[in-house]
């Protein structure tokens, strides 16, 4: 079972697209003055905020995964 879970779940992230934006703010602070940072974040689909790239796969593959857990957990009750 576990095996058949792994597989399925690699076929999600197989077919995943992510929304990426770059960023680069300059750091004013200490004596690392005007070092300029590059940073990428994510969209997280489901709570329409950027985030980092795992929390946005997490987010991805759970929100393909939410239809099913709800089906079986309604066919528990």
């Amino acid at each position: 079972m576990q095996s058949n879970i792994e597989d399925y779940i690699k076929d999600i992230l197989d077919g995943m697209v992510l929304e990426k934006k770059s960023t680069t703010i300059v750091i004013r602070h200490g004596s690392r003055k005007d070092d300029e940072l590059d940073y990428d974040t994510y969209y997280d689909e489901y709570k329409g905020v950027w985030t980092t790239y795992d929390k946005a796969v997490e987010i991805y593959v759970l929100n393909k995964l939410r239809p099913i857990i709800a089906k079986l957990t309604k066919e528990k009750q």
